[in-house]
């Protein structure tokens, strides 16, 4: 787990960037499994473990809690708990990762959008052994890696989408048994969260 200040100089090899996440819960690897939509219309399938989500979870709520300029206790806590409703109803309306298809057309995506993502064979998915977190002004950029970096993406997180991103993840851990310490504020509405979330 790397926490950098700014991000790595652009000489370096431009890695593929996620524009879109759907993460599930799988029970019999005991794993978070994120199906990803790349930038270049790929998709991928990551895999990630208990004890780095552990790891890396907490910098990112540090990180949101330290975007706030109050020093209220109560005042910063109705402050989060309004803007993660937000977030939750936002990330609601929002659809699964599809994979793409250019036989399609407009009306068929249109129809077929809420459709699953379904990979085929393993050449598109790993385990995620490492993620760097890089810092900017209202956004957090995640370099997520495989072992030796084999593969690597970057997740884009401003904080709109980080809120929700932690509220995904807070829901499946809450599912999948794994303790954790989350805020009062990231609690889930009480309706009953789907199987996949986005």
């Amino acid at each position: 787990m790397t926490e950098k200040s700014t991000l790595p100089e652009s000489n370096k090899i431009r890695l593929p960037v996620i524009d879109r996440v759907t993460s599930k819960y799988d029970e019999v690897q005991d794993r978070l499994h994120f199906i990803c939509a790349m930038n270049d219309g790929s998709v991928i399938s990551i895999w990630m473990t208990q004890r780095l989500l552990k790891r890396f979870v907490p910098l990112l709520l540090d990180w949101l809690q330290a975007q706030l300029d109050v020093e209220d206790k109560a005042q910063a806590e109705a402050f989060h708990s309004l803007a993660q409703t937000r977030a939750q109803v936002a990330m609601k309306e929002n659809s699964p990762v599809v994979a793409p298809s250019p036989s399609l057309s407009t009306d068929d995506e249109a129809q077929n959008h809420q459709t699953p993502v379904i990979l085929s064979g393993r050449s598109h998915e790993w385990l995620v052994t490492s993620i760097t977190i890089s810092k900017r002004p209202n956004e957090l950029v995640l370099k997520i890696s495989e072992a030796n970096e084999v593969n690597a993406v970057v997740l884009p997180l401003p904080v709109a989408a980080l809120r929700q991103w932690l509220c995904a993840l807070q829901q499946l851990t809450t599912r999948s048994d794994w303790p954790m310490d989350w805020p009062t504020w990231l609690m889930p509405e009480q309706d009953a969260p789907n199987e996949s979330l986005h």
